[in-house]
């Protein structure tokens, strides 16, 4: 029996730890909506403004080119600026963004709205991964995990259904109404959030400069489909490297890669993450493309998963600290091999029963993703906790992003046939076979994962199992 007594200071900043948490999930909701929400009315806004795909492709393509940008950004200065006056930046710029978008008379003003609304949202990612590494110990790191992927999941699940609604009911411009909600968790981060110790390191101005044109140069190539872009990109971050290691305070420093289980966990991660993507962007073209069902419908049959995850997201993070990562990880990758088998076999099956595997593997993949960011952040020294999340977040986006581009690139060669003989359907082949092989470099991947925590990831004592 655990007799360990609690201090009142060690509870009070539990109940701070915890209050926090929850603010910073309510957020994740709202940050999450406004990353999608545009793309159901990009047709209405073409129209408005007589544009072609092309040019009406930038009201989410600048976002996210920013949005990668900022998430990075944020996670440099949070250890030469407090965490809450970059949260009071980022929050009012969103809200900024928000209301230069709402009263846009112009094209170019609703752009700018967005830019303004990705560098301010940008730094809710930057949040979700350096407020539960901060405000909470090892063994409860894992609860605070499942408690931020659960205000993930709720956007995800609520956004399409909240952006239908608003552009059914008024006009497009109120999308951009809802991100100014944001603003009501300012006096609870303000009570929340410390002031910790600060470090006194210059910033590589010119580092960060080419990192930052690398971002923006790589993302437009992907959003594009630019080689020249790519080529471009490809340049600035050799140039990137040769000065990380010419000057003496970098603005990513390297030796944070010296850490195997940070550099191992960080591939992994995006890696996963890639992976992932298929459900959200591969599911809706299947459901489509092959049992040829309309956009409405698929939505309807992605809440279900969503829902599941928004709902067992806590307490997947509390088996984390109970349990621990590699436990959590290995169950939840061979519930994903069985996933990407049983997609693979059933591709164009009924949807209901598309719409069943998806719950569990989805929620599958929230729990391995909690496992592994609680294990990548074992590897870190406190000094790089926020450059080293910060990244996490940035690479977490990228890959889904890089992902895309690549299954479109996929889905648009085809495929003859299907490897996997059990599935008879010719025209599910190409996702029948991308299922495939997803289930196998899952196999792969955990056995990367079970060298990581053998080898190179801290041991910390799992929490009691009540302590919650």
């Amino acid at each position: 029996m655990d007799d360990k007594v609690v201090s009142p200071t060690q509870q009070d900043a539990a109940d701070r730890a915890n209050r926090l948490i929850r603010i910073l999930a309510f957020t994740m909701v709202l940050s999450v909506m406004s990353v999608t929400m545009f793309n159901i009315a990009l047709t209405d806004i073409s129209i408005e403004f007589s544009l072609t795909v092309a040019q009406v492709s930038w009201v989410s393509t600048a976002y996210l080119v920013v949005y990668a940008l900022g998430t990075l950004t944020y996670g440099k200065l949070v250890s030469l600026v407090h965490l809450r006056h970059l949260v009071v930046i980022g929050l009012f710029m969103f809200a900024l963004g928000s209301l230069v978008g709402f009263t846009a008379q112009s094209y170019s003003m609703v752009v700018l709205g967005r830019i303004v609304q990705a560098a301010g949202a940008a730094v809710v990612p930057a949040m979700s991964t350096i407020i539960p590494v901060r405000y909470f110990s090892p063994e409860r790191r894992g609860y605070a995990l499942g408690i931020t992927f659960t205000g993930l999941a709720v956007g995800n699940a609520i956004g399409p259904v909240i952006s239908a609604a608003i552009v059914s009911f008024a006009e497009w411009r109120w999308l951009f109404a809802v991100p100014i909600l944001t603003l009501v968790t300012l006096p609870f981060y303000l009570k929340y959030l410390e002031k910790g110790e600060l470090k006194k390191d210059k910033i590589d101005y010119f580092g960060g400069s080419l990192l930052a044109l690398f971002v923006v140069l790589l993302m437009m190539s992907i959003t594009q489909a630019n080689i020249l872009y790519f080529s471009a990109a490809s340049v600035l971050f050799i140039l990137f490297i040769v000065r990380s290691r010419l000057t003496l305070v970098p603005f990513i420093p390297l030796q944070l890669f010296r850490s195997k289980g940070y550099a191992i966990g960080l591939v992994i991660l995006v890696l996963v993450q890639g992976i992932g993507f298929s459900f959200p962007f591969l599911t809706p073209l299947l459901l489509q493309q092959v049992n040829d069902l309309s956009s409405g419908i698929v939505g309807f049959m992605l809440v279900p998963a969503a829902i599941g995850s928004a709902l067992l997201g806590k307490r997947i993070g509390k088996v984390v600290d109970t349990r621990g990562n590699h436990f959590v990880y290995s169950i939840s990758a061979c519930l994903l091999f069985i996933t990407f088998m049983a997609m693979s076999i059933w591709a164009g099956a009924h949807h209901y029963w598309i719409a069943a595997i998806l719950i569990v593997g989805t929620v599958s993949q929230m729990s391995l993703q909690i496992s592994l960011i609680n294990s990548v952040s074992r590897s870190l020294a406190p000094e790089y906790i926020g450059i080293g999340m910060g990244l996490v977040s940035t690479l977490n986006f990228m890959s889904g992003a890089i992902a895309a581009s690549f299954y479109s690139i996929l889905l648009d060669q085809g495929a003859r046939s299907a490897w996997n003989g059990l599935n008879g359907n010719l025209e599910a082949s190409v996702f029948s076979n991308m299922y495939f092989v997803f289930a196998v470099m899952h196999i792969l991947l955990l056995a990367a994962f079970h060298y990581l925590y053998r080898n190179h990831v801290p041991k910390v004592r799992t929490a009691n199992r009540h302590s919650h």
